[in-house]
């Protein structure tokens, strides 16, 4: 494979140049720091909705114990987090956080500028002539790569944001205060194939999630353009936002499955399949 990627045409190198590497690299890694800083609390409690109803921080707490939080909404979940936890437990699992997204944008971006000129080279086109939805399937094919970073480092994330509910829900009891280093001692005491516990869940969130989010963009930046006088920065973010959105309603049931998958398997040598875990939820 490498053979073949060094040999392609220099018209459609999937090479880039150091400066260009280091600026698709430093600029996924600087915007996953941003999203975390925004986004965290509401991934907290969602993850907590999605492990309790099947809800930890909000996000995931709610994933995976819904038991805890089924009757709760959205906000009464974060409140709830704020008067057990503390301002502190709304960031619970931030390095994990940085981690993740830091991996995910850099690795994404980056691997997207190749795929980029793989589907140029497959339509025999020039790769500034690629149709949205081309381009979309570049960022797809992109996603492949970048999950293989995230699993790992969302496992880090999801298992420290449901340390609290962990316990609480009697799943398991903690020896030892967690950190990120006694929470990667911990996958690792499971096996060594536990970090990419809900890898084919990953790749199912991320590879047709981005198709969704980078097509979503596209469209929506070229429709705003055509139709308003925005500037191009608010057509940036508003298009951005509007793709997001779309993303995540695509793709949430996916991600319930795959927190379930990474957190309840916990002080287990043995994974929750993806396929029992959607029957779980179902049932």
């Amino acid at each position: 494979m490498l053979l073949l990627l060094l040999n392609f045409p220099q018209t459609l190198s999937f090479r880039m140049s150091a400066a260009e590497f280091a600026s698709t690299f430093i600029g996924g890694a600087l915007g996953g720091i941003g999203c975390v800083a925004c986004g965290q609390p509401f991934d907290t409690g969602s993850t907590l909705r999605k492990l309790i109803s099947h809800k930890i921080l909000v996000k995931t707490k709610m994933q995976t114990f819904p038991e805890l939080y089924q009757k709760d909404g959205f906000a009464r979940c974060m409140a709830s987090i704020y008067k057990t936890e503390g301002f502190r437990g709304l960031y619970a699992g931030s390095v994990g956080a940085l981690l993740t997204n830091c991996a995910e944008n850099s690795i994404l971006f980056s691997a997207r500028s190749s795929t980029i000129a793989g589907v140029a080279l497959f339509q025999k086109k020039n790769k500034n002539d690629l149709s949205n939805l081309e381009m979309a399937v570049a960022g797809s094919g992109a996603a492949f790569f970048s999950s293989i970073a995230v699993c790992p480092t969302e496992m880090i994330k999801n298992r420290m944001q449901a340390t609290a509910e962990l316990q609480k829900s009697g799943k398991f009891s903690f020896k030892e205060r967690v950190s990120v280093s006694s929470t990667v001692r911990q996958i690792l005491s499971e096996g060594y194939t536990a970090p990419f516990r809900g890898l084919v869940g990953t790749w199912g969130r991320e590879m047709p999630g981005y198709l969704v989010l980078f097509y979503s963009f596209a469209f929506c930046q070229n429709m705003f353009a055509q139709n308003t006088k925005l500037s191009s920065g608010m057509n940036a973010a508003l298009s951005g936002g509007i793709a997001g959105g779309a993303y995540w309603l695509c793709m949430l049931p996916i991600d319930v499955v795959k927190s379930r998958q990474q957190v309840l398997s916990i002080g287990s040598k043995h994974p929750i399949r993806f396929l029992d875990c959607l029957k779980d939820i179902k049932r």
